[in-house]
């Protein structure tokens, strides 16, 4: 079975990190789009509208269960906390991913109207979610070993799998809540089938849980989780007001043209990873140089990519996705371009978050982020209120630009006090 797993080159080897990293972002990107895409053909446009909604509390929960920690993991290269403190601390936040999303679900139902049925969508979706984040502290052990190859490609398999399991499912069935449990239950096996194939004795042996240094590992990737968290948050705070305000449908089509800026963003990480452990290394080496040309490699790969499927919105976005969702989205040309050029924003934004985790200085992620959000969450339903999807999209792109400019200016501050340091 192990074969399934081999990669013929050496696990250093960074091609196959990148090969088998993108193809894993790009099935991760477009799950919830071809999804979305088979759930409008074969179920309505109301169900496609609570998909999307339930799918963007999905990913908002599963922040609490990562907790931001995977950078800061993968950069401990002197390994200040062993995988036994990672693996109890991701037991601990998981735990508290479900009672926030059951939590969330309560709330939703008494304050903002649920049906029974929307409920429990939104918890099934997030109990799919968790196994993501459970498999990811093992795939982030692996990738500070330098087999990042490996986890990725055991990624790539299990979201595929998935994914196939979810279409058929539907198509068969015709039942969303009958197709996300059946996914839940392939998608747990093979996490546990391909952890048995992928890792060692030694991580093994540590799969045990102990308070000792959890507490203490939690408050020092705080200010990551809650960078994160309100990422996401940012995200979503037009859907959520879009939920109160208007209806299913457009919720649905709002997550229809916000397509570009989730595969944006999933995919730019999962092109970064690969040479996180090379930017912490010349970081801690004081190589500054190296780690600027990295940086810059990083930012034009991003304006590139932006450019270029700015571009190709305007020309192909909207006759694609109008046919691709089988829904008439010609009314939403700007904010599909504007939603195209606030994925590169949030892709930048991603850049820094690296740099101030590999830096140290996550606790400036606190201040940039608070402030956005802040912002957002007042001016939020008056504009979406007043002027609808395109108020919703115009606020979303400031306050994504906004992040970018404050967190990239504090980067470029740090660096250049610690470089005056060592004159």
């Amino acid at each position: 079975m192990n074969r399934i797993f081999r990669i013929k080159s050496s696990f250093q080897n960074r091609k196959s990190d990148m090969i088998w990293n993108t193809a894993s972002g790009v099935i991760d990107a477009s799950q919830s789009i071809l999804l979305l895409s088979l759930i409008t053909r074969i179920c309505g446009l109301q169900d496609a509208g609570i998909f999307s909604i339930s799918y963007s509390i999905s990913i908002l929960m599963l922040t609490i269960s990562r907790y931001g920690m995977r950078n800061y993991q993968v950069t401990d290269i002197e390994e200040k906390y062993d995988f036994e403190v990672y693996f109890s601390s991701r037991v601990v936040t998981t735990i508290a991913m479900m009672i926030a999303s059951i939590a969330r679900i309560a709330f939703n139902y008494v304050y903002r109207d649920f049906s029974v049925y929307k409920s429990l969508v939104v918890l099934l979706v997030c109990t799919l979610k968790s196994i993501d984040g459970i498999e990811d502290v093992f795939h982030a052990r692996l990738q500070q070993k330098k087999k990042l190859a490996v986890a990725a490609k055991a990624k790539t398999l299990r979201l595929l799998l998935t994914l196939i399991v979810q279409t058929i499912s539907l198509l068969v069935i015709k039942n969303l809540v009958g197709a996300i449990s059946l996914s839940i239950l392939v998608s747990t096996f093979f996490l546990f089938f391909s952890l048995r194939e992928i890792c060692d004795k030694e991580m093994f042996a540590k799969l045990k849980f102990r308070f000792s240094g959890v507490s203490e590992l939690l408050y020092i990737c705080f200010p990551l989780f809650e960078a994160r968290f309100l990422s996401i948050y940012i995200s979503n705070i037009p859907k959520y007001s879009i939920d109160t305000q208007m209806d299913d449908i457009v919720q649905a089509c709002y997550g229809f043209i916000f397509t570009p800026v989730y595969i944006v963003n999933v995919v730019g990480q999962f092109i970064f990873q690969p040479v996180l452990v090379d930017m912490a290394e010349s970081w801690a080496q004081r190589k500054y140089k190296e780690y600027l040309c990295i940086i810059l490699k990083l930012i034009s790969a991003v304006d590139v990519l932006t450019l270029v499927g700015i571009c190709g919105c305007y020309v192909l976005g909207i006759p694609f996705l109008s046919w691709f969702y089988h829904v008439d989205l010609s009314l939403y040309k700007v904010e599909l371009l504007l939603f195209m050029l606030a994925g590169g924003f949030l892709a930048t934004v991603t850049i820094w978050n690296m740099c101030l985790t590999i830096m140290r200085n996550q606790k400036v992620l606190l201040y940039g982020y608070g402030i956005v959000v802040l912002f957002e969450k007042v001016a939020a339903d008056y504009i979406i209120k007043k002027y609808g999807l395109q108020g919703a999209t115009w606020l979303y792109l400031v306050s994504i630009f906004s992040l970018c400019m404050i967190l990239g200016i504090a980067v470029v501050v740090i660096i250049k006090r610690k470089k005056r340091s060592l004159d």
